[in-house]
Parts: C-alpha cells; structure tokens; sequence
C-alpha cells in the first residue's frame, strides 16, 4: 500500500480553502509550520539520494491539483534533489509552483539546515510570509540533450524515471 501525503486531509481542506501549501522535505518541517498557521506537507521516507529514483511521486502532485504551492529544500544535495523533483512533477498540475531556497537568504544556514533550523534560529513567521511572497516561480532548467545507450543493459523505462524526457536523445544500440 502506498503512503499518502502527510496531514492529506488538511492539505486538501487548505487547498478548498484557497491557502498556499508548502511542501517540506520531513514531517518534523511540516509540523513546525502548522504551528505558526501555514499549512505544509511532505511525502514520507525523506529525499532520495541525488542520481536515485525520486521519492516524491506524480500522485503526491496530484494531490495538489490546482494549489499554489511552494517547495522548500534541506541544504544538503538530497535536499535539493527532491525540491526539484517536487517541482518538476508538479509543473502543469499546481495552480503555481514556485521554489524557496532558505540558504540563499540565510547566510548561517548549516548543511543540512531546514526551516525548522530557520524557526530554531529565530526567524518568524512574518519573515517567512515575505520570504514566500518573494519566491521565484520555478521553471525546469534548459539542459542541453545528453545522448543515452542501452549498452549497459538499462532499461528505457528505468532511464525516464531518472530524467525528463526532453533531456536526452535515446540512441539505441544494435545487436550484432
């Protein structure tokens, strides 16, 4: 049985609500900006490695059919892993998208700092209401095409898990 979002039925009541959702990276994150009133949600098991298969799955998008939803990342390469992968399976789904890097404002956050860090620090919730107003909206970044071979016995469908498709040029090999 797959797991839902976290706190799913006040996430879908905010959302009938009209209320920005934001998404954390751990339940301990989402717990701490309920309680300054901003509803928040994230998928269970954390962030995945960078290079692994994404935790955050198209379903939890879903979920979030037509919010306005902001992503928050852990500062560590999982963190901002599984921020893109939020954002990028949520482009074309949420109402709006948009990315909030804490350590870009945040000149003392620690590897691995978060916004239960932030709160911890000091910082409130009115400097994060300015912080969420100011966040960018996402847009996938223009890679340039990388080729791919299934020499190496990799399935196509493993590699689409891994990577948008207009990322790459599939070129198959030919058996001899």
């Amino acid at each position: 049985m797959r797991k839902p979002l976290y706190r799913v039925d006040e996430i879908i009541e905010a959302i009938a609500n009209g209320h920005t959702i934001l998404i954390a990276e751990g339940e301990k994150d989402c717990d701490n900006l309920w309680r300054i009133g901003l509803p928040a949600t994230c998928n269970f098991d954390g962030a995945a490695e960078p290079g692994q298969k994404p935790k955050w799955r198209a379903e939890y998008s879903e979920k979030l059919g037509g919010a306005d939803i902001v992503i928050l990342n852990d500062n560590d390469p999982p963190g901002y892993a599984h921020a893109d992968a939020a954002c990028r399976l949520s482009l074309g789904i949420a109402k709006r998208v948009r990315r909030l890097d804490l350590a870009k404002r945040w000149s003392d956050c620690p590897k691995g700092g978060d916004v239960s860090d932030w709160l911890a620090a000091g910082h409130t919730r009115e400097q994060l209401d300015v912080l969420i107003e100011q966040a960018p909206d996402y847009a996938e970044p223009q890679a340039a095409p990388l080729a791919f071979s299934n020499s190496e016995g990799v399935s196509i469908d493993d590699f689409h898990a891994y990577m948008p498709m207009h990322a790459f040029i599939y070129v198959p090999t030919r058996e001899t």
